[in-house]
């Protein structure tokens, strides 16, 4: 399916199979974008994969607000299974930080998941009880 086509159709109309979540409509059009963007730069085959990987972690890190994770998971889809290029990690890395300061300029720097108070860490001491509980859970 072309760039333009998936970019094109709304997430409820996405095929089955296919990511229904946040990620998934977001990632394929950030790629779908890059892809297009790598075409009309002519750019050879290992900037082109660099820039669709960049793509991804900058729409990414722009919905999660979380740059470094987002720029890591990138990376990590396409080498799932083998070891990753540090190169490609870098490029996502700059990209997603830089897409996640604009994002924040437009959208704000507000959390994305808020707390109840009640639910707040407020004592040192429970984190004895978080250790064992995460010792015997495994």
């Amino acid at each position: 399916m072309s760039p333009w086509s998936k970019r094109s159709r709304p997430p409820s109309l996405l095929h089955p199979g296919e990511g229904a979540g946040r990620e998934g409509p977001t990632a394929q059009i950030s790629v779908g974008v890059s892809s297009i963007m790598a075409d009309l730069l002519r750019l050879p085959d290992e900037e082109r994969r660099f820039l669709v990987l960049a793509g991804m972690a900058v729409g990414l890190a722009a919905i999660f607000r979380s740059p470094l994770g987002m720029a890591i998971f990138a990376v990590e889809i396409l080498y799932a299974g083998t070891a990753f290029e540090s190169e490609a990690l870098i490029y996502t890395a700059v990209a997603s930080v830089v897409a996640y300061a604009v994002n924040g300029l437009f959208v704000g720097w507000s959390p994305i998941f808020l707390f109840p108070q009640a639910l707040r860490f407020t004592r040192p001491l429970n984190l004895v009880g978080y250790a064992l509980l995460g010792v015997v859970a495994g």
